[in-house]
């Protein structure tokens, strides 16, 4: 699909130099800081309108970006009549659930996982490597945390996105890396991906995922068509319309400099752009960025623990512009 620039009218090369011009700024401003952009790709109706690589481009950790996947894979599984997003936790591992559990756990429902408002109040083992790849059952950590009223409370957790992965693995009867490979890798030429796991077998689900820089920005072209790559449609536009709205408030993110860029909603593990659209982002300034009304996306792979500075000279120079 991006194999070069297509016959386009005086309107879409405008638009191409226009990109261009606000990449190299904020190219520019990033370099002032010493900020670490590895990749930058720029789409805008289909093709690359504007891109940079400062190494050549290699698979990498997009960190958080992975959640999107999940809930795509959710999507799926409900267009499949697999799930509903209704379904009580517990009453999907009923084999696993404990004898003793917190009051609120069995309130926790699908949606309450993909909107980060389970209510968890104990993450204690996602914080480091050490805490995580010493627990054998994640799913049984899940559910001996203590928990407040769902529905109630948004909780940044990347175990609520484990246990998607899980929920998918148990309906499916397949693993989320092996699920999605051919209902959404294949089909927008992510071959052979790599996911990392849990000591279970079991991919993570809310980060793991290794892409490159081009893969990356066909997952942002999927987003910004609403579930739809090349003309093939991957997840259901309802879903898609539901998953990209705000649904839970966000705003004990938006610190720092992330205020610049949270703090607009979340949906099933989309974040709400400030102006218009959604994004996946994750640690080390990744971004996959999504602008359905003016048919673009932005996608950037960056080595730089400032993310929140990357992603305010990144919404101030180009996506607000676009």
């Amino acid at each position: 699909m991006y194999s070069g620039l297509s016959e386009k009218g005086s309107p879409f090369l405008i638009a191409m130099n226009k990109d261009k011009e606000l990449l190299a700024s904020f190219l520019a401003h990033a370099k002032d800081e010493n900020l670490c952009i590895n990749h930058v790709r720029v789409v805008r109706e289909g093709e690359v309108a504007a891109s940079f690589d400062r190494i050549r481009p290699s698979r990498f950790p997009v960190w958080s970006i992975s959640k999107g996947f999940a809930s795509i894979a959710i999507g799926i599984l409900r267009d499949e009549g697999l799930i509903s997003l209704d379904e009580r936790v517990l009453d999907i591992f009923p084999e696993s659930a404990p004898k003793m559990y917190s009051d609120n756990l069995d309130k926790v429902t699908v949606k309450h996982l993909l909107t980060m408002t389970t209510g968890i109040e104990d993450e204690t083992f996602f914080d480091s490597d050490e805490k995580r790849n010493s627990n054998i059952d994640l799913l049984n950590c899940f559910f001996k945390s203590r928990f407040s009223t769902p529905g109630t409370k948004w909780s940044y957790s990347s175990l609520s996105t484990y246990i998607l992965s899980r929920i998918v693995a148990k309906r499916s009867g397949m693993d989320l890396c092996d699920y999605l490979k051919p209902r959404l890798f294949d089909k927008i030429g992510i071959k052979n991906p790599l996911w990392a796991s849990c000591q279970a077998g079991y991919s993570y689900g809310g980060f793991g995922l290794n892409l490159s820089i081009d893969e990356l920005s066909r997952y942002s072209e999927l987003l910004s068509k609403m579930g739809e790559y090349d003309g093939l449609r991957i997840v259901s536009r309802e879903y898609m319309e539901e998953a990209t709205k705000k649904i839970a408030d966000d705003s004990p993110m938006a610190i720092g400099d992330k205020k610049n860029f949270w703090g607009y909603g979340y949906g099933y593990q989309f974040i709400m752009n400030p102006i218009e659209g959604f994004r996946s982002d994750g640690m080390y300034g990744q971004f996959a960025i999504a602008l359905p009304k003016i048919n673009a996306s932005i996608s950037v792979m960056s080595l730089d623990d400032r993310t929140g500075r990357i992603g305010t000279l990144l919404y101030k120079d180009i996506v607000n512009n676009l």
